[in-house]
């Protein structure tokens, strides 16, 4: 006799999901299906057909000058579950990526690359040069991207560079141009030494530095005046010095005044054993100097404190050290000095100091002077210092003998001319501006820049800041905000090559009728200068403000122009690339170019999301608000997110020289997109997130689980047919109709499936354990239904019958009689039990099912009361004894979707 192979026998689960994820093989094959079905397309194209809601998130572009690294990720992959949520919600969310493709780091990669075949190359040659390195990270990050999961507009993404994008660039500016927003001047800028170009204040971060901190004595004659401000202190015979105090031992050789504060008061002071040198300093200060300088005999004079409006009254003068042309401004008045630190005098170099230039101005003295900023574009001093200091590099020096601070300190300490006496030195640490693209420390330096003035702007900016723009987390509504609140101006000239144009042209002799062109003061002209230019931008790019033999200064002046035939000279600066980045509301939100109807029309308008890291506050975010509230007198978002960092397990920051990092490349290669999403979706992201290799494997490890889980879910559902699945219909409330019903449904759930002696009939489930009626309620018939049954049978979920004993029945009315169980919905559950149901597909069984009275077990399943369905069944799969209670049919609201 022929074994039987009784495995066939058994309703197994099955599945084709394999358990095995093989993520770094199967993914790839998976994205390449996605794109060669055009998914993201097809479904931004099912969204607007049905007509569906808007919703923007605005892609903030990442730089293009190398491979993306785990905060890129990061930053993408949030925006992303945004997205793909947002599209799951019923919205039209489409996704077009953008990068940022001009500014100084790219063309400093060129440099290096072309060596000295740069000096033979002409302008648009260099820039074509730049445009191809732009492109080939451009297309290596976006395979990177795409590698990791997201979906998007790919094969149209928007770039700084491209020549519409330019083209809108240089309207924007013209904007700004209108609306009298744009100043040129000569002032103290940020200014990077290494990278040789003007810094805007999101350019800088500061870093800890340590410095020599020093008090420098400068003689001050002995007047007339002076003696009759202080009287007797001031003898015939002393000696008169003003202490100021810095930590820039460089920026003396610049100094043109000292500052005093007009309310603060000032005294003479000396030393018990110097007493014929007096020292002015300002009265609060002095037990402070005395203790930085060690000199513990050092006091003021009583009687003597004089406030600093009365001092500068007197006209005195000093002899500034280091002195080459004998120009000082003496004793200036400034709002900026205080008494929390130094002596209350201001050492001031108007050509390396904002506030310094400021007062000098407002003096009436002249800043326009180059002798004012003996500092060239790399940081040596010019000729504008005494000969043992010229070469020297005031920040970065190479070497000891190239540092400009220890040859000013060497010159002070052998005694210079002028008199001027180094008083004490030490050494401090304090919080310094660096280039947070070289980490370069940066110095003012008084250039001819262009400028915004945020004056205009500022007080329209906090508004939509603090009232109209929702912040996630809340608190960047205070980061940005002071930095807005204190932002004065906008330095937006660069004078570097790749990047956008500041498109001004200017006479090449001095006219008096026309400093620039074009002018403000003349809009009509304005509007159709920017006419004809954007036209040229639009077909040949920005390229063409360099091509002087293509495009001379003249082909920018229109035909029609009253200036046409006037020899002009184009400005060469470019402009801050956050102001290319930051017009991105306007390039591709604010046009149809890139598929995106504008969301900030009336009859198109749509929620904007930004979500970018949280230095974003200072970059990207704050000049397109800037940006938007000039052109269109509101922030370009409704809502912006910012994100953490990524930081090594331990909290520290992720460097390539501790050997910390965690490159996304070998993630994917060793984990998969999935794990590295699923890290980044698990994580708090609004502060900055730790990861290594452990918590990558705990990760790992929790994919797995849940993998397993759907493959287990998966596997029970392998003989469930959605498409001849059909709902029950909703039971009555009413117990006389439900229990005078005894016959077969409209339509069972076990349709579609196939019939077994276990699966004949379904009941919804009651609990076991509450409480049943001893009889039937008014109306019904259950005595009836029982009896249909065969004798000695009881139906599936009914109790068994008890024998009737000789004690009379209580009365239907009696007051102890159990009331009736309320009827309960298919799929209930028992109150008691705990844990989610345990529900199979209709037309299963299993053999973990409890019997209908085992209901003592935490968890037991529910029996059943209705009366069965008619139809063919075996007498045994009715008993209580040899069946076990069916499990209750799925809760549903619904058919589920084919």
């Amino acid at each position: 006799m022929e074994a039987r192979d009784y495995k066939a026998t058994l309703q197994l689960p099955t599945t084709s999901f394999p358990m095995k994820a093989d993520l770094p093989k199967r993914e790839p094959e998976r994205l390449a299906r996605w794109e060669a079905s055009g998914l993201y397309e097809k479904v931004l194209a099912a969204r607007r057909e049905a007509g569906a809601p808007r919703f923007i998130l605005h892609d903030g572009p990442p730089y293009a000058n190398g491979r993306i690294h785990i905060g890129t990720a990061l930053n993408k992959i949030l925006k992303d579950i945004v997205v793909r949520s947002k599209t799951l919600a019923g919205f039209e969310a489409p996704y077009v990526p953008g990068w940022d493709c001009h500014g100084l780091p790219i063309e400093l990669k060129v440099d290096k690359e072309l060596g000295s075949k740069k000096r033979e190359m002409d302008p648009v040659t260099f820039r074509k040069a730049c445009r191809e390195y732009a492109q080939k990270w451009v297309v290596a990050q976006r395979t990177d991207f795409q590698r990791l999961g997201i979906l998007g507009a790919w094969e149209a993404p928007y770039r700084t560079m491209d020549y519409g994008y330019q083209a809108t660039i240089a309207r924007s500016f013209g904007e700004f141009l209108a609306k009298g927003l744009v100043t040129f001047g000569f002032k103290a800028v940020l200014w990077c030494v290494q990278c040789k170009t003007a810094l805007a204040e999101a350019e800088v971060e500061y870093e800890d530095r340590k410095d020599a901190s020093i008090h420098v004595a400068f003689p001050m004659p002995v007047t007339d005046a002076l003696r009759a401000l202080w009287g007797e202190a001031l003898a015939a015979e002393s000696e008169l010095f003003a202490v100021i105090w810095t930590t820039t031992p460089w920026t003396l050789p610049a100094n043109r005044a000292v500052c005093l504060g007009p309310e603060i008061p000032y005294v003479l002071a000396r030393r018990a054993s110097e007493p014929s040198k007096l020292y002015v300093l300002a009265e609060p200060l002095v037990e402070a100097t005395a203790k930085a300088l060690s000199w513990a005999d050092l006091a003021a004079i009583p009687g003597t404190a004089r406030k600093g409006a009365a001092v500068e009254m007197a006209r005195p003068t000093y002899r500034r050290p280091f002195d080459v042309d004998g120009v000082s401004f003496g004793f200036l008045l400034g709002e900026h000095v205080s008494t929390d630190d130094g002596t209350g005098l201001v050492h001031t170099a108007p050509g390396h100091g904002r506030e310094d230039h400021d007062v000098v101005k407002r003096s009436g003295h002249p800043v326009d002077d180059p002798a004012l900023c003996p500092v060239d574009a790399a940081g040596f001093y010019d000729a504008h210092v005494p000969e043992p200091l010229r070469g020297k590099r005031v920040v970065a020096a190479k070497s000891p003998d190239l540092d400009a601070n220890r040859a000013v300190l060497a010159l002070l300490e052998a005694g210079d001319p002028s008199g001027a006496r180094l008083l004490g030195r030490t050494d401090m640490v304090h919080s310094y501006p660096h280039c947070w693209r070289c980490k370069s420390p940066v110095v003012f330096r008084a250039t001819h820049q262009w400028f915004i003035d945020l004056g205009a702007l500022r007080d329209r900016a906090l508004t939509e800041i603090r009232e109209k723009v929702e912040w996630v987390p809340a608190f960047g509504v205070n980061r940005i905000g002071a930095m807005v609140e204190n932002r004065l101006e906008w330095t937006i000239s660069r004078q570097r090559l790749w990047g956008s144009p500041i498109t001004i042209l200017k006479p090449a002799e001095p006219r008096e009728d026309l400093e620039y062109y074009p002018s403000a003061d003349d809009p009509a002209e304005l509007k159709l200068f920017f006419d004809h230019l954007v036209a040229i931008f639009e077909k040949h790019g920005a390229d063409a403000w360099w091509d002087d033999e293509n495009f001379p200064a003249d082909a920018f002046v229109p035909p029609t122009s009253k200036w046409k035939g006037v020899a002009f000279e184009k400005v060469k600066d470019i402009l801050d690339v956050w102001f290319d980045s930051g017009v991105s509301h306007a390039a591709v939100l604010g046009t149809s170019a890139y598929g995106i109807a504008s969301p900030y029309d009336e009859a198109t308008a749509a929620p904007v999301l930004y979500l970018e890291g949280h230095d974003q506050h200072r970059g990207w975010f704050q000049s397109s608000l800037l940006t938007a509230v000039a052109l269109r007198g509101k922030a370009p978002y409704d809502t912006v997110v910012t994100h953490g960092f990524v930081v090594a397990g331990d909290g520290r920051k992720m460097s390539k020289s501790v050997g910390n990092t965690v490159e996304p490349d070998e993630v994917i290669s060793k984990h998969g997109a999935d794990v590295l999403r699923l890290w980044v979706g698990s994580t708090d992201y609004t502060d900055d997130i730790r990861l290594n290799q452990e918590i990558l494997t705990r990760t790992a490890e929790a994919y797995r689980k849940i993998r397993n889980t759907a493959r287990f879910l998966l596997s029970n559902l392998f003989d469930f047919d959605p498409k001849a699945w059909t709902p029950s219909p909703p039971r009555s409330s009413s117990p006389s109709t439900a229990s005078s019903s005894p016959g077969p449904r409209s339509s069972s759930p076990t349709a579609g499936r196939p019939t077994t002696a276990s699966s004949s009939t379904r009941s919804p489930a009651v609990c076991a354990s509450s409480p049943r009626p001893t009889s039937p309620p008014s109306g019904a018939t259950s005595a009836r239904t029982l009896s249909s049954w065969p004798e000695g049978t009881t139906p599936p979920g009914a109790r068994p019958r008890r024998p009737r004993s000789a004690s009379p029945r209580r009365s239907p009315s009696s007051s102890t009689r159990s009331a009736p169980s309320p009827p309960r919905r298919s799929g209930s559950r028992c109150r008691a039990t705990r844990g989610p149901p345990r529900i199979s597909p209709p037309g299963t069984t299993s053999s973990s099912r409890l019997s209908p009275t085992s209901s003592t077990r935490p968890g037991a399943a529910c029996s059943t009361s209705a009366p069965p369905s008619s139809g063919p069944s075996s007498p045994s799969a009715g008993t209580a004894s040899s069946a076990r209670a069916p499990r209750p049919a799925p809760k549903s609201n619904g058919p589920l979707p084919s």
